[in-house]
C-alpha cells in the first residue's frame, strides 16, 4: 500500500492526527524550573532525625546536570512534536490538492468520498450514481493522483 492509497482509505484518522499534534503543541506546557527543582529537593520532614547536615555540593552537582539533560530532552520531544506535525500537515495538504485536481467529471464525487468522508450509501442519492459509477471514480482518481504525485516528484511510499 502506498500514501495515496493509504489517505484514500485513512485520510480522516490522518486528519485527525493532525489535530491532536497541533493541539500537543498549541498547549503544550514544560514543567516550570521551579518545580522542576522543588522535586528534585529533598522535603523537610517533622520526623526526629539523627543529625542534619547541609546539602552536599555533589547532590547539587547531579541535580543540575540532570536539569540540563531534562531541557534538552524537553525541547528534543517539542522539536519531534513540531517536525511530526509538518510532517503530516505539509502531506495532508499535498494529498488534497491532489484530489482537488482530478477530472471535473469525478471531482465532487471523489472529494465527498475521500476528503468528506461519505459512505457509498451516502454518495448514490447525493450525486445520483450507482455503486459501479462510484467505483469507477475512485479507480480513476486513485490513478489521477498518483500521476499528479509522481508529476510533482512526490514519493508514493508511506515513510517517504
Amino acid at each position: 500500500m502506498d500514501k495515496v492509497d493509504y489517505y484514500f482509505q485513512h485520510y480522516q484518522d490522518a486528519k485527525r492526527d493532525l489535530t491532536i499534534a497541533k493541539n500537543l503543541i498549541e498547549n503544550y506546557k514544560p514543567i516550570s524550573e521551579d518545580a522542576f527543582l522543588y522535586s528534585l529537593a529533598t522535603r523537610q520532614t517533622n520526623e526526629e532525625r539523627v543529625k542534619t547536615s547541609k546539602t552536599n555540593v555533589r547532590t547539587e552537582n547531579m541535580a543540575l546536570s540532570f536539569h540540563d539533560k531534562f531541557l534538552v530532552e524537553e525541547r528534543e520531544y517539542q522539536e519531534s512534536l513540531f517536525e511530526k506535525y509538518c510532517h503530516l500537515k505539509t502531506d495532508i495538504d499535498f494529498f488534497e490538492l491532489a484530489v482537488s485536481s482530478v477530472d471535473e467529471i469525478m471531482r465532487d464525487v471523489v472529494v465527498d468520498l475521500v476528503l468528506a468522508g461519505l459512505t457509498w450509501d451516502e454518495l448514490l442519492p447525493k450525486h445520483n450514481v450507482s455503486r459501479m459509477t462510484v467505483s469507477r471514480y475512485r479507480q480513476k482518481a486513485l490513478k489521477q493522483v498518483k500521476e499528479y504525485y509522481r508529476f510533482a516528484g512526490k514519493t508514493l511510499s508511506i515513510n517517504g
